[in-house]
């Protein structure tokens, strides 16, 4: 049942919440008494039996799980001259997100009209526009670019970098860029509405380097005498600016090398270890399969190996017997090599339809959903 409903057991979910926790303290205390342990601990071989040495303990669980280099990968701080503003400070740009007339699902005409009216009165020769996007692929290929009329510039991101991050490292650069030749006016169009969010933050949980950096230019602009305004626009809706940053950095994610180094945030860490223990899990499963347990055996001939199923949108008891179909229960015969029951004829309409094929299918695989 832990594999239809795809959760790990309980062994590697301890092993994943132990290298969770070994992991987020790497990267926010690296310089402490304790980290300086953790690391120690990498550098002694595995336990072959339980010594009582909870911090080794920890290593092994990272080592078990195979995500022991992701665990020790460097500490995310914040930029040395980032500090958190007191709250009476001004604030060093703006965020503006206008209230649209029609809603996003509405007709992308009508959102490129509207966008455009706010667009338009900004273009000045006192001001300066940039349009940023963030490219994330379903192949783990990541890529940032900003345009700023004929001006284009993109970078391409380590793989598996997340949608947020390239959005952040496309605002980031630009903001590199107005840092080199200030104007007294510039506005950044932005599709991402969580980037323009966590920027409203004054202390940061994650992605700690690449949002202090991204202060620090706002900063910066700020002692400059130029005003940042930060605007959200809806994507896809055939703004040239917008399209055009979409475009340079998909083809940035393409580029073989990467030209901005970022650290893995740690919400991809805690990803890759849970996907790590459900795997590990998979592979215990696969293991009782070949040394003929008959619970396994029955679990892959009724599923097919297929993925479990996501039934959220169902109620508890439309689930219950979704899954009873698809495990094919009272029909252990055919997995036991038997010769099935004969299936008496029904001619009433009975009551409940799908309780009536789970309990009297001759072959049950047939209806695996």
């Amino acid at each position: 049942m832990l594999a239809e409903c795809g959760l790990p057991t309980i062994r590697h979910r301890i092993y994943a919440r132990a290298a969770l926790a070994m992991a987020r303290y790497l990267k926010s205390r690296p310089n402490s008494t304790l980290a300086a342990h953790l690391r120690h601990g990498f550098q002694r071989p595995p336990n072959t039996r339980p010594d009582g040495d909870w911090v080794h303990a920890m290593a092994d669980a990272a080592r078990a799980l195979g995500v022991a280099d992701l665990v020790r990968c460097d500490p995310d701080l914040a930029v040395p001259d980032h500090f958190p503003p007191p709250p009476w400070a001004p604030k060093t740009f703006q965020v503006i997100l206008p209230s649209l007339t029609h809603p996003k699902q509405q007709l992308p005409a009508l959102l490129h009209q509207e966008s455009l009216a706010t667009i338009a009165p900004l273009s000045t020769p006192a001001t300066r526009l940039y349009f940023t996007d963030g490219s994330a692929g379903e192949n783990g290929k990541s890529g940032s670019a900003f345009v700023s009329g004929a001006l284009q510039r993109s970078l391409r991101l380590p793989d598996n970098s997340s949608a947020f991050q390239a959005e952040l490292v496309a605002l980031l650069s630009a903001l590199h860029h107005a840092c080199e030749s200030p104007v007294p006016e510039i506005h950044l169009f932005i599709d991402s509405l969580s980037a323009l969010h966590s920027l409203n933050a004054t202390t940061f949980k994650d992605n700690v380097q690449l949002l202090s950096s991204t202060h620090h230019q706002l900063l910066i602009l700020y002692r400059l005498n130029s005003d940042v305004f930060l605007h959200w626009v809806p994507s896809h809706v055939g703004l040239s600016g917008n399209e055009r940053a979409d475009e340079a950095a998909r083809i940035a994610s393409t580029a073989p090398e990467v030209t901005f180094p970022l650290l893995p945030s740690y919400a991809q860490i805690k990803s890759s270890v849970n996907r790590a223990a459900l795997q590990a899990s998979q592979l215990l499963l696969n293991d009782a399969m070949e040394h003929g347990s008959r619970s396994a055996t029955w679990y892959i001939t009724a599923t097919r190996q297929t993925p479990h199923l996501h039934l959220s949108r169902f109620t508890p008891p439309v689930v219950r017997q979704l899954v009873r179909l698809r495990l094919g229960f009272h029909c252990f015969t055919q997995i036991l090599g038997d010769d099935p029951p004969p299936v008496l004829p029904c001619f009433a309409e009975p009551q409940n339809p799908l309780s009536t094929t789970c309990s009297t299918a001759q072959h049950p695989t047939q209806f695996a959903i």
